[in-house]
């Protein structure tokens, strides 16, 4: 399934779990992938550490969107689509274990927006949990360049804005080595790997019933590393607390 637009062209895989994203600037690929996954899994407290945790995988879907392929708006032989350069996507049905799942995806020129609602049928046996992300893969290679100062002037004026409701708003450049996570995040946004494109990343922390509401992380792909390697922002989710409905968006600027 693909949509493209003069900003970006996304592709859905055939499992329906993941959304990979390639930035376009002047209908040319720019920078690294965006890659938005959902995981959904069990844990089974009697298992040994190593074979507790099992995954959910679709086990059929009742609703799938037809495939479409959407043209480049003003490239020559494209055409646009019904109701013009936009285009939603659902997928819906059935995990292991009878597992409600729906996911919806909304596109536009330079928007996403992702919607999920997970329900646990009745008196199973282990609440389902898991979690989503948005990862950009490694923009620059360190192994390319013969020092720091190198690597640096590669990326200059390439930086990470974090904000959310009770952390104060920071930003920092791509090739310092990150070492820990940071929590309780709302906002990414980023600019410098896709040219002159900006992305920009809202995850409102999800709520649920009668439990307190799980923020969103940025990590760095691997710890002890820049985000040059690539980073990633994700948020966990617990059906234990209640059926599972979260929303996110992806903008380019």
């Amino acid at each position: 399934m693909v949509y493209a637009s003069d900003y970006y062209r996304a592709f859905i895989t055939a499992y329906g779990m993941k959304l990979t994203i390639q930035p376009l600037d002047q209908n040319n690929e720019v920078g690294p992938e965006i890659v938005h996954s959902f995981r959904v899994f069990f844990t089974d407290p009697s298992k040994p550490s190593a074979q507790k945790h099992k995954g959910r995988a679709i086990a059929r879907f009742d609703t799938l969107t037809e495939p479409v392929m959407i043209g480049v708006a003003g490239q020559p032989g494209s055409r646009p689509p019904p109701g013009g350069y936009t285009h939603t996507a659902v997928l819906s049905g059935v995990l292991d274990d009878d597992v409600f799942f729906a996911y919806t995806f909304e596109f536009e020129p330079t928007v996403i927006r992702f919607s999920t609602v997970i329900k646990d049928p009745e008196g199973i046996a282990f609440s389902s949990r898991g979690d989503h992300s948005v990862s950009v893969r490694q923009s620059l290679d360190a192994k390319d360049y013969a020092s720091l100062d190198d690597i640096k002037a590669a990326s200059e004026g390439w930086e990470i804005t974090l904000d959310g409701k009770d952390m104060r708003e920071t930003t920092f450049p791509f090739w310092p080595m990150l070492h820990t996570s940071t929590g309780g995040v709302d906002t990414l946004i980023t600019k410098g790997p896709w040219g002159s494109r900006i992305l920009h990343v809202d995850m409102p922390p999800t709520k649920y019933r009668d439990a307190e509401p799980r923020f969103t992380t940025f990590s760095p792909t691997y710890t002890g590393r820049p985000a040059l390697d690539g980073f990633r922002l994700y948020r966990p989710f617990y059906l234990s607390h209640g059926d599972f409905e979260a929303a996110y968006t992806i903008t380019f600027k």
